[in-house]
């Protein structure tokens, strides 16, 4: 009997380059094999190596949650589904690019999801809620008041203008 509810959960690539993963197993080299499987039989559920694999197929990216097999499957698929739909509220577009963009957050949403293999949380909704809000997306989208901005441009200038002295 396993204490787990999941033994680990990977976002990867369709072509198989792993993004994030989270194990709660010693065994952490059967990840590699599972994201090489998933990539190549293209099945939502299967059973590997005594282990229950899940995959959700989201435009380029892959969603991998594999479980032992004595635990409740219909559960997990359950609360995987949820997740699944948390994640695509976050990444908005599931590329790769989005994945690195919005990474705080998807390890944000994991860590409210699962903690020490248990399933915590099992509503999409509450998932999102849990997560903190962000003020910006980038640098590029500070916003820096008129007044300040000028303040900044004269005061460097100045600097330089003074270092040019000496």
């Amino acid at each position: 009997m396993s204490l787990f509810d999941v033994e680990g959960l990977v976002v990867a690539s369709s072509q198989g380059e792993i993004l994030y993963k989270k194990v709660f197993t010693k065994d952490e080299g059967v990840v590699e094999k599972i994201v090489e499987k998933t990539v190549r039989d293209r099945e939502s559920i299967a059973v590997f190596r005594d282990r229950i694999v899940m995959c959700k197929r989201l435009d380029e990216i892959l969603l991998i949650i594999y479980s032992p097999m004595e635990v409740n499957e219909a559960f997990v698929g359950q609360a995987f589904d949820e997740f699944a739909a948390a994640f695509v509220d976050v990444v908005k577009t599931p590329t790769q690019e989005r994945v690195w963009k919005k990474y705080d957050q998807i390890v944000l949403l994991v860590a409210g999801f699962l903690y020490e293999g248990v399933i915590m949380l099992g509503k999409s909704d509450e998932m999102l809620s849990k997560l903190p809000k962000r003020n910006f997306e980038g640098v590029d989208g500070i916003k820096v008041p008129k007044g300040f901005a000028s303040f900044l441009h004269r005061a460097s200038r100045s600097l330089n203008i003074g270092n040019n002295n000496k």
